[in-house]
């Protein structure tokens, strides 16, 4: 289990003869899902950037096309953040 988006990147980038990266699931609260529970999906882009209070969020986009983000704050859009970085896209994981 990877919490954080460091963590992810280095395990990506770890990626060799002995450790080879299938699939990642992303497993959501229902806070950030919107739904009635917590949700695994699997993960095909992970983004970061900055909010107006220069703050990092996490953009989680799975398969199914939704994107999450991490901010609590409640008028947040992803169309403000800035210095957005790519951490992974799932044609990072060998094989795809």
């Amino acid at each position: 289990m990877i919490d954080d988006t460091h963590q992810l990147q280095k395990m990506l980038v770890s990626q060799g003869a002995d450790l080879a990266i299938t699939e990642i699931m992303a497993v959501t609260p229902s806070w950030m899902n919107k739904s009635g529970g917590w949700q695994m999906e699997r993960l095909t882009r992970v983004t970061v950037g900055e909010d107006s209070m220069g703050s990092e969020v996490c953009l989680l986009e799975v398969g199914e096309g939704a994107v999450y983000h991490t901010s609590h704050q409640p008028d947040f859009k992803v169309e403000t953040l800035t210095n957005l970085k790519p951490i992974f896209l799932l044609s990072m994981i060998q094989g795809n």
